[in-house]
């Protein structure tokens, strides 16, 4: 499949450097949003949210190989609880993309 990105290893930041990189993140796409130029036509949004839903699902992925890190069972239980609360969301955003 050509729409999956393989996971490389990541390299944990302090908290304050961490802080500081989605500090600096938020202000990216706050500009970004308020000097874009908007696209024209439902294919522009439709395909901007297609993107989305896939970086989401990335983004669930990796979640689940990091629960595999979770020895605690019951942090484990809370973990998947979300876990399921998020990819029911996605479905939810699946079906909308596709009324789209």
């Amino acid at each position: 499949m050509t729409n999956i990105v393989p996971f490389r290893t990541r390299v944990l930041l302090p908290h304050a450097a961490f802080a500081r990189a989605q500090a600096k993140a938020a202000v990216v796409v706050a500009g970004a949003v308020h000097t874009e130029n908007v696209r024209a036509g439902a294919f522009g949004v439709r395909e901007d949210v297609r993107r989305t839903v896939l970086l989401l699902d990335l983004a669930l992925q990796h979640a689940r190989e990091l629960s595999g890190f979770v020895s605690d069972e019951r942090a484990r239980l809370t973990y998947d609880r979300h876990l399921a609360s998020i990819e029911h969301a996605l479905q939810i955003a699946r079906r909308r993309l596709a009324a789209l």
